[in-house]
């Protein structure tokens, strides 16, 4: 099609003026410039086009390293891609776990309130957990496994959240991430002896079946990297903790057979008990 020199002139012209618009863009949200980020949109700039000099940054990740809810809240309004990766493979969740302050995890709620991706991994398998966990930023740790980051991913090393807090520190992120295990393996304990209660239990020994349940079960699926006297004694924690359940049920058992009764008693029976 063979087109005037007016024509390649004026569309020579509007390709400029985007690509000027978006260059802009990129710089404003760079800065933290929420009118400018808010001006260059509405002109037209581009919210998904990546930094050619710089590792193919969008304007959400610059936002994202900055911790700036009102300049990603903008660019997520423009329709910025939630899930965009830079050139090294990392989303924008991991760019604000590496920073880890209290606005970091302000945009890191904003970003899983709008559905990013919390178990999103890099090339290598890192995940944002791994990578707070790594830093030791408890508060991001918090706001992750909050919304479902999954501490068992391994990355390409094998390692886990769990392997890596263990590994590199000794502080409160070891404990957030044990404490998020420890329930998740109460709740399978609970809901194992909810399945698996039958008459013939209370006539048995039912702290037995719970001990071997512990071993067979819990401890088959605690992370790996934890060593034989940390498992030791999460094993015996929960061993105190849910031995008090059912210690709570054989007695509620008791009381419905003295009653009359022929139904097993429910594990919520043992709720309240601490």
């Amino acid at each position: 099609v063979f087109l005037s020199s007016q024509r390649r002139s004026e569309l020579s012209g509007c390709a400029t003026a985007w690509a000027r618009s978006t260059d802009q863009l990129l710089e404003a949200a760079a800065q933290g410039d929420e009118a400018g980020v808010e001006r260059w949109l509405q002109a037209g700039a581009e919210a998904n086009v990546g930094s050619a000099s710089h590792d193919n940054w969008t304007g959400l990740h610059y936002a994202a390293q900055r911790g700036d809810v009102p300049v990603a809240d903008a660019l997520l309004r423009h329709g910025a891609e939630i899930e965009a990766i830079t050139g090294r493979g990392r989303g924008c969740l991991h760019l604000a776990a590496q920073e880890g302050r209290e606005k970091h995890v302000a945009l890191i709620e904003l970003l899983l309130n709008h559905g990013a991706y919390v178990n999103l991994q890099t090339p290598w398998g890192s995940t944002a957990l791994q990578d707070a966990a790594y830093l030791g930023h408890v508060g991001v740790v918090q706001a992750l496994l909050k919304h479902g980051a999954c501490p068992h991913i391994e990355d390409q090393d094998g390692r886990n959240a769990w392997d890596v807090a263990l590994a590199e520190r000794e502080d409160d992120t070891l404990d957030v991430i044990k404490d998020h295990v420890l329930a998740g393996l109460q709740a399978r304990v609970r809901l194992a002896l909810a399945c698996c209660w039958h008459p013939q239990l209370g006539r048995g020994s039912p702290l037995r079946f719970l001990e071997q349940h512990l071993i067979h079960s819990v401890l088959a699926r605690m992370p790996h990297g934890v060593s034989r006297g940390s498992a030791a004694r999460i094993y015996r924690h929960l061993k105190q903790t849910e031995r008090r359940r059912v210690r709570a049920l054989l007695a509620a058992a008791a009381s419905a057979r003295d009653r009359g009764g022929d139904a097993a008693p429910s594990a919520t029976a043992a709720s309240t008990v601490r």
